[in-house]
């Protein structure tokens, strides 16, 4: 159904171009927009908490198994640290209680996979309980990143590998970040540090050959080292090893109690948790919920259904095509739209394509695109601009404060693409080839729109649908015109590398962005570093060797019977745990409302 939609709105989408084309004085735009997040409804609790219950929420991954426990050694690390959250501390999380909705709302704590420094706990002498560090400071000459831990967590027993329990040192860290940084997954991108020491019980150094402005997502809360394991789990022999969930160790709010491969995980509080929360002035121990379950779930359908009726109390990713359905059937469950932060973008070989080395022609081809078409058509509602820094991240400029040639840019104006193309000497077009995936369909359906677009200013565009192996291959050495890429975008510091010169890039050392690119990932101090983004992100936005399409929302869908719940999507990597362990169920209301 979603393809036939489509074609029909390709036709739209021709029969309006051959409109524009009859009236040579008139031009046809489609002003860029960007969607407004809706304002989150907190189902604050009123009257006393209450303990007890199980809470089922639907994860990201859900839809597989895990492939192992084991956070520093896994095969598939960015699922196996989700699985692994509720009992398992990382060094770092967004501090949702100083900064978020809750707090003094300075970060809503909707942009998955990213959190920027600003907002992570351990700053400003406030203590995250939700994080292993208490506080931390950076240092130059050398480079270095102290991190002082919290005193007192402590590691549950687990009798099945013999282990007592016991306080987390600095040990365990050093222990878990080595095993990452030489591991055959993720290994490779620890080249930048020197070495990692425990000068004490609570403090662990971090030395750096160069400073590495996203160490806090390397290190300390994106899906490698930050997650950390206790030095008897990670070493034990016991069968199965540490990939194995009856051999996990456990510092978090819940431990792991079950897991069945095609059903779920199942996780109980840890009775020995200290973490604490205070409510209407008065303090709780957390988490309130007896019993977290993540389920597995392999049918889209199943899972849907699963969150209309009830099965499911929160799951913060529905597909924002559900949002009507969702509504009628399940008026009174809670919807929350927010971006996904995930886009699909075109990317123009600026440096080895005889036409795309013109920027003329790339902002040629960038007005030629109908991009509120196509967010229509594909993405309803969405933000048609959020690269390279999206709204809700520290130095987002609104579409409305970029300088007017870059705002052109985003306005549909064939008339002008052709003007610009003939001024740059191709007053008759010429020819690119696309690469985009067998595998996603999204990606042949907007590449059939653009061409049909292009083909109005003289511009041919063929459609080469590759396998995902063959398009990676010819990806990875440059051998393409414009290729199809798949980005995560919350977090900002990610394209600056895109610059760094070598065969993946689409930059050499002359372009401006190299120089610049370089000073933000070695700048220190966040403050600073959001204004060269600021800059660097005016620069790629002029240069138009990116082609971004619509940011596509995602809905927040969770039951009024969650208590203590704000709203909040992610921490840090997928990671919903400090909201989870904060929330209670009323009970009472969930009976009345007939589940």
């Amino acid at each position: 159904m979603r393809k036939k939609l489509l074609y029909v709105g390709l036709s739209l989408l021709l029969v309006a171009a051959m409109v524009v084309s009859a009236c040579s004085k008139t031009t046809t735009s489609t002003t860029a927009t960007t969607a407004s997040v809706v304002t989150t409804t907190s189902t604050t609790a009123p009257n006393t908490p209450q303990y007890g219950g199980t809470l089922t929420v639907w994860t990201d991954w859900g839809n597989t198994n895990p492939a192992g426990f084991d956070p520093n050694l896994s095969p598939a690390p960015y699922s196996t640290n989700v699985w692994d959250s509720p009992f398992l501390l990382w060094l770092m999380l967004g501090d949702i209680e100083q900064y978020g909705p809750r707090g003094s709302n300075a970060f809503d704590f909707l942009t998955t996979e990213n959190v920027p420094d600003q907002f992570l706990g351990g700053q400003n002498g406030s203590i995250c309980q939700d994080q292993i560090t208490q506080s931390w400071e950076i240092t130059t000459n050398p480079e270095a990143v102290t991190l002082n831990l919290r005193h007192g967590i402590m590691w549950a027993a687990q009798p099945t590998i013999g282990m007592a329990s016991r306080e987390l040192t600095s040990d365990d860290v050093v222990f878990s970040m080595k095993r990452s940084m030489t591991s055959p997954v993720v290994g490779g991108l620890f080249g930048w540090v020197q070495s990692v020491t425990a000068p004490d019980k609570y403090t662990v150094v971090i030395n750096m050959a160069s400073f590495n402005a996203n160490w806090t997502y390397y290190l300390c809360w994106g899906f490698m080292t930050g997650q950390i394991d206790s030095v008897e789990s990670g070493n034990t022999t016991v069968s199965g090893g540490n990939e194995d969930w009856k051999n996990q160790s456990c510092d978090g709010p819940f431990m792991l109690s079950d897991y069945v491969s095609g059903s779920g995980v199942t996780y109980v509080k840890n009775p020995n948790y200290q973490g604490t929360t205070t409510i209407n002035g008065k303090q709780y121990k957390m988490p309130f919920i007896d019993k977290l379950v993540y389920p597995i779930i392999t049918d889209q359908s199943t899972l849907i259904a699963s969150v209309r009726t009830g099965k499911i109390d929160l799951d913060t990713n529905v597909p924002a095509a559900n949002a009507s359905t969702l509504k009628q059937s399940s008026p009174n469950m809670v919807q929350e739209q927010y971006p996904s932060n995930s886009i699909l973008m075109m990317k123009e070989n600026r440096l080895d394509n005889q036409y795309l080395k013109n920027k003329s022609v790339r902002q040629a081809l960038f007005m030629a695109t109908d991009l509120g078409g196509i967010r229509d058509l594909v993405y309803p509602g969405a933000a048609i601009y959020s690269w390279p820094i999206p709204a809700g991240n520290p130095g987002y400029i609104p579409m409305n404060q970029l300088p007017a040639s870059t705002q052109a840019l985003f306005t549909y104006n064939p008339t002008q693409a052709q003007q610009l193309l003939k001024n740059a000497g191709y007053p008759n077009g010429f020819t690119l080839t696309v690469l985009v995936s067998s595998a996603d369909s999204t990606q042949q359906d907007i590449a059939s729109l653009v061409a049909a677009m292009w083909a109005k200013v003289g511009v041919t565009l063929k459609i080469s649908v590759l396998d995902p192996t063959a398009k990676s291959g010819q990806d990875s050495t440059r051998s393409f015109d414009i290729t199809f890429f798949s980005e995560s975008i919350s977090n900002t510091l990610e394209p600056i590398y895109y610059v760094a010169p070598g065969l993946n890039s689409l930059f050499t050392a002359d372009d401006p962005e190299t120089p610049l690119s370089l000073s933000v990932s070695q700048q220190a101090d966040p403050v600073k570093r959001t204004s060269l983004e600021d800059q660097y992100a005016l620069l790629v936005l002029d240069d138009a060797y990116m082609l971004q399409f619509a940011d596509p929302l995602s809905l927040n869908c969770y039951w009024p019977w969650l208590k203590n719940y704000y709203g909040e999507v992610d921490t840090g990597w997928h990671d919903t745990v400090p909201m989870t362990e904060r929330l209670w169920i009323d009970q009472s209301m969930k009976t009345t409302m007939g589940y």
